[in-house]
């Protein structure tokens, strides 16, 4: 149960709660009682005190949507280019993120059937806040790499 709290609960709000739920789980099977009892304690108080997110439940957003519309066609740039690029294409324009600054560059990844849908929403909480900074500027990059554009 402990797991499933830091995964549900917490997410990336915590990121480490899930390593201290894990890791107390094998510490008590290790142990055994009644000293195995400890690392139960706490990880439950680290846990309970632990900033809290469910935006990982955005999961069953994403795969609601594909089980009800489809999974959309992979943009031409991630498809895989060790078959078939030269006759259709495949990895054209595809630009390598580690080869600009801050290891990202505004691309599409989602079909064009969902380009503009958002899943995942980080919460303000803990790390998640930093995720969410993060997120935010690509976002806001993506916007004026998508005016520069034509058409």
């Amino acid at each position: 149960r402990l797991i499933v709290l830091a995964s549900e609960d917490i997410g990336l709000a915590d990121p480490r709660a899930m390593q201290v739920a894990a890791s107390a789980a094998y510490n008590f099977e290790y142990i055994g009682m009644p000293e195995g009892i400890y690392p139960i304690a706490e990880a439950t108080l680290y846990l309970a005190t632990a900033p809290k997110s469910n935006s990982a439940g955005a999961v069953f957003q994403a795969t609601d949507l594909i089980q009800r519309e489809g999974m959309g066609t992979v943009p031409i740039h991630l498809m895989d280019t060790n078959r078939d690029a030269k006759g259709f294409g495949h990895g054209e324009g595809y630009l390598y993120p580690h080869s600009f600054p801050g290891h990202h560059v505004p691309q599409q990844y989602l079909p064009d059937e969902y380009r503009d849908r958002r899943f995942y929403e980080p919460s303000s909480e803990g790390y998640e806040a930093e995720i969410k900074a993060r997120l935010d500027q690509w976002r806001q990059a993506s916007r004026k790499d998508q005016a520069k554009k034509p058409g």
